[in-house]
Formats: C-alpha cells, structure tokens, sequence
C-alpha cells in the first residue's frame, strides 16, 4: 500500500477486507504501514532481513506485549527472557516486555504499563537485531 495515494489505499483495504469476510481465505500481505495491518490483519507474521522475528495473532500480539516505563532501577528485576529492547531518556527507561502481566506483578505499582502498537513492536524488534 505504500505509495498509493489515501483514497485509493482505502479502496483496497475495503477489497481486502472484503476478501477475507468468509475466513475461508488468507492474504500474504506485505507492508510497512503497520496502521494497514491494524485495520485487516487477525495473524501477523513479522519478518526482518530473511528471518521471522514473530508470528502470531495480532490480539495475541497486542495483548501480551507491554510498554513498561520507570525508573533504571526496576531493570535489575525483570527476567531477561521478556525484554525484547529498551530505550533510555531522561525520565529513566522504557521497555518492550513480553508477558507484560507477569512483568507487572513485579512492580505493584511503581512502574506504568502502556499498550504498545504494532509499530512499536516492530521498531524494538528491529532495534534490537540491529544492535545484537
């Protein structure tokens, strides 16, 4: 959908949406506008240089990740398997965290969680193989 002017990328995701209405059909549908995928997607598979990165269904995705933010100190707690990346800032860090509920019960209350979108996902997915 990339270089497609608006009215005619929302005419083939109506298309799209169409097509997929009976869920006796699928799409590959390849696509860095990640707002296209919120709109049609139920499974996303994200692939980076070749490989995929994750697979699964787009609730599942949105439901189980978490934007953690706090202070650096909070970092020492989290078991490293859920950390997919971080970024620092002035305030302390904030971090893309798999299994955000059992991230959660770590911190009673001294951290926020946020909900992530599917381009955060992406970016700190990418970030971090960049830097791995």
């Amino acid at each position: 959908t990339s270089g497609l002017d608006p009215v005619i990328r929302s005419e083939l995701l109506d298309i799209l949406t169409e097509l997929i209405q009976d869920e006796n059909k699928g799409i590959f549908f390849s696509t860095h506008i990640t707002s296209d995928l919120d709109k049609i997607a139920d499974y996303i598979t994200f692939i980076n240089d070749g490989e995929i990165v994750l697979s699964d269904t787009k609730d599942s995705l949105l439901e189980n990740y978490g934007l953690l933010k706090g202070p650096k100190s909070l970092m020492d707690s989290i078991d490293k398997k859920d950390i997919v990346g971080v970024k620092e800032n002035q305030y302390g860090l904030e971090t893309l965290v798999r299994n955000k509920n059992k991230v959660m019960r770590l911190f009673n209350g001294k951290a926020v969680m946020e909900k992530p979108t599917l381009d955060d996902i992406m970016v700190y997915y990418t970030r971090r193989n960049e830097h791995a």
